[in-house]
Formats: structure tokens, sequence, C-alpha cells
């Protein structure tokens, strides 16, 4: 694959995933952000990327690392407190006017329904962030984040920042799964990103939809292969639920 191509699939990942508000920490909003690479992209699923940069480009994070001195900073989260005294429910508040790449805000169960994605996930990276364990909303701007066993503040916003995949929000219908999936030519897991979406909410519409939309950018060929892929699998799992 030429370096090219790459670039032209990472600049399709970012620009359908990320969060983005009207200020960052990293300067001015808006713009593509290219990156060459000389392989492939392999995963943008929070909970296996490969390789991992691509995800720290391509979603923000509920706390950010400095790149100048590695101090915790605000990021989607501006402020947390611990919700009880064994420090093993750790509440974030949101930056204000956050919102998903198709403008919908950001939320508490937004937040919660990606956090419970990455921590429910097979793969060698969730088990990164132990001892974390389930996240659920705890109001519009809210996400309380559970903890097995207790933890001091600062290795709970270490974990959240990032650097496992676990702080990464990411739309919770995951439709950027399936659209960088299928810029990919990665036709082996397209079937099991549906599922994800399924559970996620999307309706087989939104699916179809959204595997449409990639034909600009991916080719006719790619989309093609992606719908006849989510077609058997939607078959399959409708037959499945009627037995």
């Amino acid at each position: 694959m030429s370096v090219k191509t790459t670039r032209r699939r990472v600049a399709l990942a970012s620009g359908v995933s990320a969060v983005s508000s009207g200020s960052s920490a990293g300067g001015a909003s808006g713009g593509t952000l290219t990156i060459s690479v000389s392989g492939d992209l392999l995963d943008l699923d929070t909970a296996n990327c490969v390789p991992l940069v691509f995800c720290s480009v391509a979603y923000d994070s509920l706390i950010h690392v400095s790149p100048a001195t590695g101090e915790l900073q605000p990021g989607l989260a501006t402020s947390w407190e611990w919700v009880d005294k064994e420090h093993r429910t750790f509440r974030l508040t949101f930056r204000q006017g956050a919102k998903f790449g198709d403008g919908t805000p950001l939320d508490g169960q937004a937040a919660a329904a990606s956090l419970n994605s990455y921590l429910q996930a097979p793969g060698p990276f969730a088990s990164l962030s132990y001892p974390l364990q389930k996240a659920a909303a705890a109001g519009p701007d809210k996400v309380d984040v559970q903890s097995a066993e207790p933890v001091s503040t600062h290795h709970a916003l270490y974990l959240l920042a990032g650097q496992s995949g676990v702080g990464h929000v990411v739309d919770p219908k995951s439709c950027i799964n399936l659209a960088s999936l299928t810029a990919l030519g990665r036709e082996d897991a397209i079937a099991l990103h549906i599922e994800v979406a399924l559970r996620n909410g999307l309706t087989t519409d939104d699916i179809r939809e959204v595997l449409l939309h990639t034909t600009p950018d991916a080719g006719v060929p790619l989309a093609r292969g992606a719908v006849l892929v989510a077609e058997e699998a939607l078959e399959r799992l409708a037959t499945e639920v009627g037995e």
C-alpha cells in the first residue's frame, strides 16, 4: 500500500470520530491532521487499536497528558471528585459544548457507553485499565467510573488519559469502526463490529447508511464488499434471534 493511500485513510478515520468543542488544549480547532506511515492501520477499536498512535489522534480523551511536562491536565473532563471515602467511585464532569463529529453532544450516557465498551472488550489492552471496572452516567454532563479496589487520584486520572485507550471517548454507535474497517478492506472484522453496533443502538438502516457514505473515500469495490458482508451478517443475526 502506498503512503498516499495510508494518509487518506487516516484522515477519513479522524474526521468522522473525533469529539470536539470550541477550544482545545492543543491549539486552534478545526482542520485535518494527516499522518504518513509505511504500513496499514489495522484497527480503530480503542480496546485493540493497532498502532495505538492512530487512536490517540482520532479520539479525544477525558484527561490530557502535557507533551511538555507530562503533567495530567483537563481534557474532555474539566473537573473530578471522589464520590465515596474509599476512592472506588470517581466522578468526572465534562467540558461544556463538547460534541462528536456528527454534532451529537457528549453526555453521561455516551461517555459511559464508550468506557464500558472498552472495559468489557476482549483483547490485550483492556487489561491495562485495571482496576477500573464499569461506568455509569451521573447526570447530563457527568460520568461515574467505578473501581474494583481503591486507587489514588493520580492513578485514576492516568488511566483515563488515554494511555491504554480506555480514556478515549468514541461515538457509542460505533460508526467509526464500521467506516474505518470498510476503508481498510477489513471484511473479516466487519461482521463482528456489526454485532457491536447493533448492541450499541444502531439499526440495520443506520448500518447500511454508514457503509453507503464510505463510498466516496473508500471506493466502490471496498464499500460494495463491506455491504455484502454486512447483509450476510444481518441475515445470520436475524435468523439467530428468530431461533
